[in-house]
């Protein structure tokens, strides 16, 4: 288990099960890479990523909160949503679904993860003309919106730490927001999605919380912020209250609020 001042509401598991995940992590990276070409930067990222891969919900969890958008025009739409995070023995899915303000079904999406194994995403439209649940590659994720917000279904699923290219970084000033972090950059090898090419994050060296993370196009422009905030202690454990994404090319923002129960 994760140890250090701020319990976040993950877990790393047995010493047995985090080196069965880390040696799968890596091996599913290191299939196209010759270890020889890997300089000690590029070996320390590989293991920040698997970690971050290994990270497993403590618990099942449901929550709720709103999707709340602005445009480049200004407009502002708030979307409901509830998530319901499911833990297995060695997998977890978290299942999100969006509503209307009557309360009528949008869109559904389970993000499913298991060790060793690509991320699946399994999606459904409701609106309009009811679709049937559809898999969805981890290209398409990328390209695809969730419910008109900012986020796509990759971004959910943070697939940059699926990445083959990954390397630690070495910066003057290691610390986000008074935490000490690991700096990581994670490179996209699909040349296909040059619009979303580099993730440069800061991960929490104790806890392993994702504290900031920032997107490049390949014309070496950022494209989108990711920032976490508003963490609050629940039930004895800290939950962040709210993720705010940037999207620099379309100059809008859509900004994750989840509802808690009061201690």
């Amino acid at each position: 288990m994760i140890t250090g001042k701020r319990n976040w509401g993950w877990v790393l598991t047995g010493s047995s099960r985090r080196l069965l995940f880390l040696v799968f992590g890596l091996v599913l990276l290191l299939v196209n890479t010759s270890v020889a070409d890997l300089d000690e930067k590029e070996i320390e990222g590989l293991k920040i990523a698997a970690l971050q891969r290994e990270l497993m919900p403590a618990e099942n969890t449901q929550l709720r909160g709103v999707f709340m958008t602005r445009n480049k025009k200004g407009q502002r739409q708030k979307i409901p949503f509830t998530m319901e995070v499911e833990v297995g023995a060695d997998s977890w899915a978290s299942n999100y679904r969006t509503y209307t303000n009557d309360g009528e079904l949008l869109q559904e999406l389970s993000i499913l993860r298991a060790p060793g194994l690509p991320t699946r995403y399994l999606y459904s439209d409701h609106a309009g003309t009811p679709s049937s649940v559809k898999s969805v590659s981890r290209r398409n994720a990328v390209q695809t919106t969730f419910s008109g917000t900012d986020f796509t279904l990759s971004d959910l699923g943070m697939e940059f730490f699926y990445w083959p290219a990954q390397k630690a970084l070495q910066v003057k000033t290691p610390r986000k927001k008074g935490f000490h972090c690991d700096v990581l950059e994670s490179l996209n090898p699909d040349d296909d999605e040059k619009h979303f090419c580099r993730v440069i994050s800061w991960i929490d060296k104790k806890s392993g919380a994702l504290i900031y993370a920032e997107a490049f196009g390949e014309n070496g422009k950022r494209t989108k912020v990711f920032e976490p905030g508003g963490a609050r202690r629940v039930d004895g454990i800290w939950r962040v209250k709210k993720l705010t994404l940037r999207n620099l090319v379309r100059d809008s923002r859509t900004v994750i609020e989840f509802e808690y129960k009061k201690d």
